[in-house]
């Protein structure tokens, strides 16, 4: 908590000299009032990084115009928020925000909007609209392999989300969910280390998967 407390202290002195430097409408001073929003949604303190959050989306919507980089910045971070407080649609709203002005400014094949694509897939798939976040989470794949390279992380967490989709809600793909989900184990073992928490859940994922395809008998059985 003590840490806390002093980014807070900086932050609010920071704002407090770029009010009488700048104004109360800088861009600058809304990457603070971001700063301090942050700090508080660390602490799970949701009115008070709304309010913040808010604070500097309006400065930046009217400084910088509603489609710029660092609106977007602000739109995810509210969509986050909202998501911590399971709060869905205002969630998917913010994130959809977000994808809209990455898409802009950014184009399809650029890394961010796959990042995008993938929080916004989240939220659909805890919606319980399972082919939208699929939809979306494959989208994320393609791009992020183009953008990023096979063996990259991100990479693997698209496989990876996929795999547990799949697994949860469309039996039917068991075995594209193992494929998914042994590739995504594969990448995370060379590029974080088989220590790795992310490594070691995609172990137990792919473990669990193919228990559910040996019940299935879908995976190739050993000669005695």
């Amino acid at each position: 908590q003590n840490k806390f407390a002093e980014a807070l202290k900086f932050h609010f002195r920071a704002l407090e000299s770029q009010q009488r430097i700048v104004g109360t409408a800088h861009p600058e001073v809304a990457s603070t009032l971001n700063s301090i929003a942050l700090v508080y949604h660390s602490q799970l303190k949701s009115e008070e990084a709304m309010r913040y959050y808010n604070m500097a989306l309006d400065i930046r919507i009217n400084a910088l115009g509603e489609h710029h980089p660092e609106v977007a910045d602000v739109c995810n971070n509210i969509a986050t928020l909202y998501q911590l407080d399971n709060k869905l649609e205002e969630a998917e709203y913010y994130f959809s925000l977000d994808l809209d002005i990455t898409r802009r400014t950014m184009g399809e094949d650029h890394p961010d909007y796959a990042s995008t694509l993938n929080n916004i897939a989240v939220v659909y798939d805890t919606q319980g609209k399972h082919n939208l976040a699929l939809e979306h989470y494959r989208k994320a794949l393609d791009i992020r392999r183009c953008a990023l390279g096979e063996d990259h992380p991100h990479v693997g967490t698209s496989l990876y989300n996929i795999a547990v989709l799949l697994q949860s809600h469309r039996a039917e793909h068991l075995e594209e969910a193992l494929s998914a989900a042994e590739t995504a184990l594969c990448i995370w073992t060379k590029s974080l280390g088989p220590d790795h928490a992310d490594t070691l859940d995609a172990q137990n994922l792919v473990t669990s998967l193919r228990e559910d395809a040996n019940n299935l008998n879908l995976l190739p059985q050993q000669e005695a």
